[in-house]
């Protein structure tokens, strides 16, 4: 049976944290204004605001810079109690740049997803951060690099592992 050897993962850029049910009371009002957008008496829509709200958005992202609170899975279910790193109901937080080094021996059959998650506040779902699958036929190939990435989330990490018989 091979056994997939988690190695390194290295955060390359962490989730946007764009959640707007997760941005402060204070930033939730000046944003709330702007669920409607009205248009002035020349049927012109007040460009300048309309175009600025991506760019708060993603200024609030880069002043923000929360780390992921990161947990593995070797399935498709989240939460920590499927979670076989850290362990023990914890997560590890990871910012841009960081690397982590899990030292996980995981045995599998054929093949095996690796999904990576970011703990969320006990109100909301655990978002997924990415996944890669490792495959019996990498035995004995040395250390392989995957990239783990989520589009709506925003995030990329690389997973470094190799796999042994």
């Amino acid at each position: 049976m091979p056994t997939a050897n988690i190695v390194e993962l290295w955060c390359l850029k962490p989730a946007t944290g764009t959640d707007f049910g997760h941005l402060t009371p204070s930033l939730q009002g000046l944003l709330s204004g702007f669920e409607k957008i009205f248009v002035d008496e020349t049927g012109q829509a007040v460009a300048a605001t309309v175009k600025a709200i991506p760019g708060l958005v993603t200024a609030l992202d880069e002043v923000q810079a929360d780390p992921d609170n990161v947990y593995l899975t070797v399935n498709d279910s989240s939460g920590l109690d499927n979670s076989v790193w850290p362990g023990n109901g914890e997560t590890r937080d990871m910012n841009k740049g960081q690397v982590a080094h899990p030292s996980l021996a995981i045995p599998f059959d054929f093949s095996m997803s690796l999904n990576l998650w970011e703990k969320d506040s006990f109100l909301d779902d655990d978002d997924p951060l990415g996944a890669i699958r490792i495959d019996k036929d990498d035995v004995d190939r040395g250390h392989i690099a995957q990239v783990a990435s989520s589009e709506v989330e925003g995030s990329f990490y690389y997973v470094t592992y190799r796999v042994d018989s």
